[in-house]
């Protein structure tokens, strides 16, 4: 199995995203206000807020439950579900970029609906292992997320694959690998810092080389396995 090399993974994302970028660009500035709509729905207005008075420091307890009421937990559920799909065509849209196919299309939104399905199953699981990792001391929570990263991309390659099928896929085509994947975390944490204090614009371009680069990496070891 190939080994990761950090510096050439970081590299290669670089230079896909000098080549891409307007595609992303416009696809993750898009995403974003679609989802921003949907956040606002099944939230309380304002106005309602308002009516609630100030929080009483006596009964903080009744104010939030009084706040927690005015939320449609159906519509938060559903906007959830439509969020996480949103998110699925952007990462075919990444995997496509990334196999120099990088023009946009709308086809990257109209996956089979049990692929959506064993998506969203398989994100919520790798969440629940990954926080129980994250409490337990941080770094097996980034050495989970590490080695499970991959499951997106490889149900997104392998439609008839279950949620558990990639789970096990990712974990595997990872196993001589999890140490760097691990660090090459952490280098994406410090890339989107450094974005973030670019004047916040430049949270795009390293949010673009962070997903190129995982891309790299998942096509690197996948082929690396079919060899």
């Amino acid at each position: 199995m190939k080994k990761i090399v950090i510096s050439e993974v970081i590299s290669q994302g670089w230079e896909l995203t000098k080549k891409h970028w307007l595609v992303l660009l416009i696809c993750m500035i898009v995403i974003s206000i679609i989802n921003s709509l949907l956040g606002r729905i099944g939230q309380p207005g304002e106005a309602e807020i308002m009516a609630l008075g100030q929080p009483d420091p006596n009964n903080l307890a009744q104010y939030y439950m009084s706040l927690f009421s005015l939320y449609n937990p159906a519509a938060t559920f559903l906007t959830t579900i439509l969020y996480m799909m949103m998110n699925i065509g952007f990462y075919q849209i990444v995997l496509n970029c990334t196999r120099s196919k990088g023009e946009f299309t709308i086809q990257a939104w109209a996956q089979p609906i049990m692929t959506y399905v064993n998506i969203i199953i398989a994100n919520i699981i790798i969440a629940i292992v990954c926080v129980i990792g994250l409490i337990c001391c941080i770094l097996p929570g980034i050495y989970l997320m590490a080695r499970l990263q991959f499951t997106t991309y490889y149900l997104l390659d392998h439609k008839d694959a279950s949620c558990i099928d990639a789970i096990k896929a990712s974990w595997a085509m990872t196993q001589e690998n999890g140490i760097q994947l691990s660090l090459l975390y952490i280098v994406y944490f410090l890339i989107e810092i450094l974005g973030l204090l670019c004047c916040l614009v430049g949270i795009f371009p390293a949010a673009m080389v962070v997903y190129l680069s995982g891309a790299v990496c998942y096509l690197t070891l996948s082929n690396s396995n079919n060899e």
